[in-house]
């Protein structure tokens, strides 16, 4: 599972690289100077479809709660779709983005609630020392 996290890690780190360029003026300038724009979208839209396909597949192994992590997850999937239907000029692609974005949210605030509940006391014997009764 590790190997398909790494995985999925690059092709995030090789979307969010095309997003910069796509997104800003120098980035598309540059761009299209290698590649036609219209290409490095298709490309951008590729690897972030995969990026997560690889993350749902291996949401479940990772630590913390797997509901925060599935909610997390459509949060993101929520957010990728809005950034593609931005970039095709679909109206309403905004709110696609605001939801993802309230998604990804609490299931940061749901997984931080989750393990501070379930969090133990750690402390080591050293820290205890002024504690003691």
């Amino acid at each position: 599972m590790e190997r398909i996290k790494a995985i999925a890690g690059a092709f995030f780190f090789a979307s969010f690289l095309l997003a910069i360029f796509l997104f800003t003026a120098l980035g598309r300038n540059l761009l299209s100077q290698v590649l036609s724009i219209e290409f490095a979208q298709n490309i951008f839209f590729l690897f972030g479809a995969i990026a997560i396909l690889l993350n749902l597949i291996s949401f479940q192994y990772s630590k913390g709660s797997i509901y925060a992590n599935f909610i997390f997850w459509m949060g993101a999937i929520l957010i990728l779709a809005g950034i593609i239907l931005k970039i095709k000029l679909f109206p309403f692609a905004i709110y696609f983005i605001l939801l993802g974005l309230s998604f990804v949210i609490f299931g940061w605030f749901f997984s931080f609630i989750k393990t501070r509940r379930n969090k133990k006391d750690e402390r080591d014997i050293i820290d205890n020392r002024f504690n003691q009764p």
